[in-house]
């Protein structure tokens, strides 16, 4: 025979007579807490009570409220069947109220307004030709107080003959019970509501514009102050989940912790990398870059070196002119300035630049002129005998050929 699917924890307070207890949900990963409430033999052996019931779980189970402990449905339970609910830690009102006696009025008004809250969602769920969802044992055992000042109503999913209005003059008589002596803005606000058309919102929006409502902090504080046996009560029973949760062995494993005096672990170094003296390795919350081994720069290749010509250099000396071109003689003459041109000139060429001299060849082109308009003229200004023996030559030549052409 396999193990029981829960593990019980502690016994919890009684809900609406219902035997109740803390257990660790074994069927599910990781097991979590949750609370049963055991389903009495009568109900479960009566047919129509035993429908009754399924029908009340199954629309409990639909309720998603903050104020509502959710049910997530029938279980079975040595035997039995049992009403599971999700698990709140807290302290039941009555423990509260047999510590400390009645509330102050603003905490009255949080508590019974977080229950109308409860109800009004609870009433709203129904189904076509049915009879709403009701709660039908409001009463100061159907609420629990939350470790930080949060207002759950438990109980819920049980089947009762009781209707909405039951449900709203039950939580009348437990504001009764947490303040016997309202102010009279409460009691004027509970005096306009009938009971015939009372619901459960318009008793909170009542209540809750007639005296501000305390702070869930302000309710945790008066619980610590009130009732610190059934806080710490409350406090050891989570501890209790915790312990079970752990050695069913769903608890993750914490991670070793090292000495504080213990350095981590130095990585074993990458081949062909060094760590740089200025990074430690395995330095706490920094990963040291990896550099290179050995020089930054690699070898020569063997053999012999050749160096880079510089190419803009001058050459050691001028070599020889060109063919037909006599070196100049002396110094060169200055550039003689273009002067600017007349309004309608024809264009000028810039002076001419000796390129032969500019590559080391000791001679230099003779400056060009300006356009002339004549021959006569453009021999007139080249002023160098250099050229006029080949220009004649060729002049010559040109007759030669054009007589030629002519005499054909």
């Amino acid at each position: 025979m396999g193990r029981d699917r829960f593990r019980s924890v502690g016994a919890l307070a009684p809900q609406d007579g219902w035997k109740a207890e803390l257990a660790l949900d074994r069927g599910r990963s990781p097991p979590r807490p949750v609370e049963l409430a055991e389903v009495g033999r009568e109900v479960a052996s009566d047919g129509v009570a035993l429908a009754a019931l399924l029908r009340a779980c199954e629309l409990a189970t639909r309720v998603v409220h903050p104020a509502v402990l959710p049910v997530q449905g029938l279980v079975e339970r040595g035997g039995g069947m049992a009403l599971a609910s999700a698990h709140h830690p807290g302290v039941a009102l009555p423990e509260l109220l047999a510590a400390g006696g009645p509330l102050a009025p603003p905490l009255a008004i949080r508590v019974a307004g977080q229950v109308a809250r409860a109800l009004e969602a609870i009433h709203g769920l129904t189904t076509p030709g049915e009879r709403p969802l009701v709660h039908g044992a409001i009463g100061p055992e159907a609420v629990r107080i939350g470790l930080a000042g949060e207002v759950l109503l438990v109980g819920l999913g049980r089947p009762s003959a009781a209707g909405p209005v039951d449900d709203v003059a039950a939580l009348v008589a437990l504001l009764g019970r947490l303040d016997p002596d309202p102010p009279a803005e409460v009691a004027a606000a509970l005096g306009e509501l009938t009971g015939g058309e009372a619901s459960a919102g318009a008793l909170w929006r009542a209540l809750e514009a007639a005296v501000a409502p305390a702070e869930p902090a302000q309710l945790a504080l008066w619980l610590e102050r009130m009732a610190p046996e059934a806080l710490a009560a409350a406090q050891a029973r989570e501890r209790s989940v915790a312990q079970a949760v752990e050695e069913e062995g769903s608890a993750p494993a914490a991670e070793p912790q090292r000495p504080a005096s213990t350095p981590p672990p130095r990585p074993a170094p990458i081949a062909g990398c060094a760590m740089p003296p200025s990074s430690p390795a395995g330095g706490p919350g920094q990963a040291a870059p990896l550099v290179p081994a050995g020089p930054a720069v690699a070898a020569p290749i063997a053999g012999p070196s050749v160096p880079e010509p510089d190419w803009f250099a001058p050459p050691a000396a001028s070599p020889p002119p060109l063919k037909g071109v006599p070196p100049r003689a002396g110094p060169r003459p200055p550039a003689v300035p273009t002067a600017p041109l007349a309004p309608g000139a024809p264009p000028v060429l810039e002076r001419g630049v000796g390129v032969f001299d500019h590559l080391g060849q000791g001679a230099s082109i003779p400056d060009l002129p300006r356009l002339p308009a004549a021959p006569d003229a453009f021999l007139e200004r080249l002023g160098d005998d250099r050229l006029r023996a080949p220009i004649a030559a060729v002049a010559a030549l040109l007759g030669l050929v054009l007589g030629w052409l002519g005499g054909r």
